[in-house]
């Protein structure tokens, strides 16, 4: 998995000043599922401490593994050449 901080900052006509609310995603490289991921084992991998994830730590944010309508983004059966929801071509 691939991880992202992103922050929030504090500004003053445009200047940033202070960083704050750091939040991790991870991203799957096979799917590109995101999660999001606990504050406390993003800061630690980030300071390059090796540990293990384990499901608690990991919230599903995107299932990009099914396919989904792009038009609703009702999810569908693999094979589909229309929405199972709207009708829109796949």
């Amino acid at each position: 998995m691939s991880l992202c901080r992103k922050y929030d900052y504090f500004h003053a006509f445009f200047i940033p000043l202070v960083k704050y609310g750091a939040v991790y995603w991870a991203t799957c490289p096979k799917c590109a599922s995101v999660f999001s991921l606990r504050k406390e084992v993003g800061d630690a991998i980030h300071q390059g401490k090796m540990i293990p994830i384990g499901e608690q730590d990991l919230e599903l944010v995107r299932n990009n593994y099914l396919p989904s309508c792009p038009a609703c983004g009702a999810p569908q059966v693999p094979g589909s050449l229309f929405c199972n929801r709207c009708g829109a071509k796949l």
